[in-house]
């Protein structure tokens, strides 16, 4: 999450300021979150700030200029922009005259297993004179607290939102039936994020067996094309309410029958469209193989099927042909007969006309 911070120098003499982060941690007797006043991430170790500054280029032009890394010697030390000093862990800026504004991005990462949560986070920026205690800057106290905020310290409210997909359940009343029907499988799902899922595909997978193996491949790329057998679209799951119990949806889906075993899995979100907390508990296995009513006699007689009817459209073919030929052999013997007619009819006319009167 990036933040624009204008950070001014209100004092009437120069001064180099340093930029830190706060945090806050838990009170184990009471339970209140105290404002740690040490810089530091504290409980949020996989977290981080970076700094930039903001150029101007024109009216409405700006350029980011990320602060360099380096280590606390003047030498790597530049006068017109801001440094990290590795060895300290501090983020400094270059001499700031007396009323100048600089125009800041204060960046913070976010760790990738970082609890779907409200967290707080306090940025500061100290003088080279010291805090108040230090006759430095007037207004900068090492307190948090309420009123003894100081004009030097902001703090930034972040609410982490993700929904979080989870197959609950999924269960068969019937773990067979016959060739062309369906088994209902009935699936439980739930969103224990704190911000709705829309859209959600859920999708069956069909296999011969499955191992390890096939399922980090599901959870990776998805499953094969040829291997879906069934898809299905949901508007959307919601969130949590005040109560944090996780929403949850039934949904039936039809697994069609075919001869044979077959194992089948049950997939949420395969194409990972929906940005989640984790992506790991998306696919669940149904219990046990799915088959036909009579697994082996199904697989042979859809063997037979398929051999028996190149064999079948063979026979039919020659028939036809053994057909065409008798058709052909009655024709050919009409037209013989007939034009045996005809030659007798021409030989008696030929005979009469060479007759004397």
């Amino acid at each position: 999450m990036k933040f624009v911070i204008n950070i001014t120098n209100a004092g009437n003499v120069a001064d180099i300021p340093t930029l830190h982060n706060h945090t806050t941690q838990k009170d184990s007797s009471t339970g209140v979150e105290i404002w740690s006043t040490i810089p530091g991430m504290g409980s949020l170790s996989d977290w981080s700030v970076t700094w930039s500054m903001v150029e101007f280029l024109g009216s409405d032009l700006t350029k980011e200029i990320e602060c360099e890394i380096s280590v606390s010697t003047a030498s790597d030390y530049p006068e017109d922009n801001c440094v990290y000093l590795s060895d300290i862990d501090e983020w400094r800026l270059s001499e700031m005259e007396a009323y100048s504004t600089h125009m800041m991005y204060g960046t913070i990462h976010i760790s990738t297993a970082a609890k779907l949560d409200t967290r707080q986070i306090g940025l500061k920026v100290t003088s080279m004179a010291g805090n108040a205690e230090n006759d430095g800057d007037y207004d900068e106290t090492p307190s948090w607290a309420g009123e003894e905020l100081d004009s030097n310290e902001l703090v930034l409210t972040l609410r982490l939102i993700a929904p979080n997909l989870v197959i609950s359940e999924v269960s068969v009343s019937s773990e067979s039936a016959d060739v062309g029907d369906a088994i209902p499988i009935r699936i439980v799902l739930q969103n224990n994020g704190n911000v709705h899922a829309t859209d959600v595909e859920v999708i069956l997978c069909e296999f011969d067996s499955i191992d390890e193996e096939i399922m980090e491949d599901i959870r990776k790329n998805g499953c094969p094309e040829e291997t879906i057998v069934m898809r299905q679209i949901i508007g959307a799951i919601l969130a949590p309410d005040a109560t944090l119990d996780p929403k949850e949806i039934e949904i039936y889906m039809l697994y069609p029958i075919i001869a044979g075993y077959h194992e089948v899995v049950v997939v949420v979100d395969p194409q990972n469209t929906i940005v989640e907390v984790s992506e790991r508990d998306n696919i669940q296995v149904v219990g046990d193989e799915l088959s036909s009513s009579s697994p082996f006699l199904d697989v042979a007689g859809s063997i037979v099927a398929t051999y028996s009817l190149p064999t079948g459209i063979l026979l039919l073919t020659l028939a036809l042909f053994a057909v065409l030929y008798l058709v052909g052999s009655g024709r050919r013997a009409e037209v013989k007969d007939r034009l045996a007619e005809q030659s007798s009819l021409i030989n008696v006319l030929g005979d009469e006309e060479e007759s004397p009167l």
